[in-house]
Formats: structure tokens, sequence, C-alpha cells
């Protein structure tokens, strides 16, 4: 139900946002588009991006919705600050990272706590078993991604 509510949220949201939409200098509405940043990750975008959902609540407006993919959040930002994008869902670390530089946006939801979503992933036979096996190891991530951030908690826990 939550996970509903959250895509509803951002779907009202991304309906007031059509006007934002970069269309010709016509004025003519069927040249609207609506350019979303999505990364491969499970959630409400990609859920709505997977159903169609936009495609289907802005055809009667005829407005077009682009996707675009991403690997990590700090380059949606980027777009976001390039006027390449009109919304996108990101993690923690890219949000402080852009509010820090004075970027322009506004954050409008979160559709996640982390407590679910953030996982340490390794090799069916790795020695690494538990949260203390990883003492002394290297964690690479990408620079200003939630990992950062994930990672710290996790150094405070193990000490």
């Amino acid at each position: 139900m939550k996970k509903i509510i959250v895509l509803l949220l951002i779907m009202t949201t991304a309906i007031s946002m059509v006007g934002c939409g970069r269309g010709n200098s016509s004025g003519n509405s069927k040249d609207i588009t609506i350019n979303i940043g999505i990364q491969q990750e499970i959630g409400p975008l990609l859920l709505a991006k997977q159903k169609g959902l936009f495609e289907k609540a802005f055809k009667k407006d005829h407005v077009n919705v682009k996707w675009t993919e991403f690997q990590s959040g700090p380059p949606q930002i980027e777009a976001i600050s390039a006027n390449h994008l009109d919304f996108a869902g990101v993690g923690n670390a890219p949000v402080i990272t852009a509010q820090a530089a004075g970027v322009d946006f506004k954050e409008i939801a979160n559709t996640k706590q982390g407590l679910k979503g953030d996982a340490i992933l390794v090799p069916k036979n790795s020695s690494i078993k538990t949260l203390k096996d990883l003492r002394g190891k290297k964690l690479l991530s990408p620079r200003g991604v939630v990992d950062i951030t994930f990672s710290i908690k996790l150094y405070k826990k193990l000490g």
C-alpha cells in the first residue's frame, strides 16, 4: 500500500510538471516531452516504466515520455543541473552532494528508507560470511553514490 501511495505521489508530481517539459517554441502540445532518469533498481520508477504508467497517464495530453537510464545518481544530478531531465530517483548521497554544490532542484519524495534496499554481495565461494569478515578489506564504489553513506554506517558498526 505504501508503495502505491508513493507511486501515485510521483505520478501526480510528474503530471503537474508537464508544463516544465521541453516542447518546441510553436506551443504545440503534441511536442511536449517529459524526461525521466532511471537506474535499474527495484522501485516505483522502474515499476512505472515497465508498466507504461506515465505513458498511459500522459497519452490524453499528447505528452511523450522519454526514459534515460543511468548507472548511478551523480550523472542524473548532472543531467538535472543541465536541464536534460525533468525528474529522477537517486539515493541520499547524490542529493546531499548536489545540495552542497548549490544545484537547483527540489526533493519531492522519499521512496525507500534503506532498511531493506542496501546489501553487500559477495561470490558464493567467498571467505566473507559476516560483516566482521570485512575488517581490513577494501570496499569500492563510484564517488558520490549511496554506497558511501552505507559504507560509513558499516564501518561505524564494525568499530
